[in-house]
């Protein structure tokens, strides 16, 4: 079967449902040094007032629409909605703003996942027109992807189909016509995120080492090491600066969540103090790279706290400045990564409870950003259009209509790409 018959199979039944599970093996960590040689001796260097909501702005309403693949597939009327087995897995706006890509999870089928372009609007919206852009390679599947205006690209995970603890990280061009192996085998790839510059990605591998891998060839360097969770399991969150130069990690000591800022360039590394947290804090730089914004939860007496906004100046050495609480945000869903700074710099955007939010880096301005009803899954993303609209698009979760496919007795679920506009 050549690739355009496995696509025209794989594209005629995008049937998608929730899930976001990942398989959970932990494979041996590849040591490699800065050149991305393997090391010997297994041992490479280490460079050392509460708010009251506002009502919604102007929004691209929530759809679950019908998914109309570009006639020259031979295929029309694909439904987004259906079984449990299949699901968007996540997305990403196009390189060059001109749509949203998504990878669709089919494994359990034989037949991979692939990568998809949804095609959008002027206003940013998807029109309904959905079309492949990348094969997965023989015996992958893509699952994970991340996109960089600066470089033009996607960076997508896949992983072994036969097994999933094996898995890769590729670099394919916006148009989809060419795709390389950036890791080679040499990781257990747990994350990745894209430099602003465009030329480097951090990677966090499963068993918790954080690297920067350069887009150009693959070469990589160790920042940190020991990110895991008090359960032991890989945990990091990532924020880059806005020149490059600084990553800042959130991780643990032990049971204690930590803040730190990596210097790329001699990769020493900053420890921040950021108080008695509950959990991890989500960090997001300011436009101007001096100011680091996150959102912690403090721990208290008995939990439940909300989580509360703080701003940092890392290098003068300062304290985190209390700017205001996230109502809402004590439950168990509270705020998860990514926090993304708005287009202008005044605001931060998030997810939390699943809708999305947005909260003025002074503490104001806190605002859903979806309608109501709307069950935000995945990493959102934000994208500036050619128009200048900063548009936030996301994974909406929805019960399906009575009826649901043939075929299928179980709870349905619509999963579509939402969108909203910020004002």
């Amino acid at each position: 079967m050549d690739r355009r018959t496995t696509t025209l199979a794989l594209a005629a039944s995008i049937c998608t449902g929730l899930s976001l599970a990942l398989g959970s093996a932990i494979l041996h960590r590849v040591r490699i040094d800065p050149l991305g040689l393997p090391v010997a001796n297994g041992q490479p260097p280490v460079t050392d007032t509460p708010m009251v909501p506002q009502p919604p702005p102007q929004i691209t309403p929530t759809q679950a629409y019908t998914l109309t693949v570009h006639p020259e597939w031979g295929q029309t009327g694909l439904t987004l909605a259906a079984h449990p087995e299949q699901y968007l897995q996540q997305l990403a706006h196009a390189p060059d703003g001109a749509g949203i890509a998504f990878t669709v999870n089919k494994a359990y089928e034989d037949g991979g996942a692939d990568l998809y372009l949804a095609e959008t609007d002027a206003a940013g919206t998807p029109n309904g027109i959905v079309r492949p852009l990348r094969a997965a390679p023989a015996g992958r599947a893509f699952v994970d992807l991340a996109a960089s205006a600066a470089a033009g690209a996607y960076a997508v995970l896949s992983v072994d189909q036969e097994d999933p603890a094996i898995n890769d990280l590729h670099l394919v061009s916006a148009d989809g016509l060419t795709e390389r192996n950036l890791t080679g085998g040499r990781f257990a790839v747990q994350d990745f995120q894209w430099a602003p510059d465009g030329a480097r990605l951090a990677l966090l591998t499963q068993g918790g080492a954080l690297y920067q891998i350069s887009a150009a060839d693959g070469a990589a360097s160790l920042l940190a090491e020991d990110l895991q969770s008090p359960a032991g399991n890989a945990a990091a969150l990532l924020a880059w600066s806005p020149d490059a130069s600084r990553l800042a990690v959130a991780g643990f000591d032990g049971p204690a969540p930590r803040l730190e800022l990596i210097t790329l360039a001699d990769g020493s590394r900053l420890p921040l103090a950021v108080g008695d947290l509950d959990d991890l804090p989500l960090p997001a730089f300011a436009a101007d790279g001096g100011l680091l914004y996150f959102l912690a939860r403090p721990r208290t007496a008995g939990g439940g706290a909300d989580s509360r906004l703080y701003r940092i100046e890392p290098l003068a050495g300062a304290s985190p400045v209390d700017v205001a609480a996230v109502p809402g945000s004590g439950s168990a869903k509270g705020p998860h990564a990514p926090l993304l700074l708005g287009p202008d710099g005044s605001d931060l955007i998030f997810a939390m409870g699943g809708a999305l939010w947005r909260l003025g880096t002074d503490g104001s301005g806190f605002q859903r950003l979806t309608v109501p009803g709307a069950d935000v899954t995945g990493r959102p993303s934000l994208a500036v259009l050619p128009s200048g609209s900063a548009l936030a698009a996301y994974v909406n979760y929805a019960p399906a209509a009575a009826g649901g496919s043939a075929g299928w007795t179980g709870p349905e679920a619509v999963l579509s790409i939402g969108t909203a506009v910020l004002p």
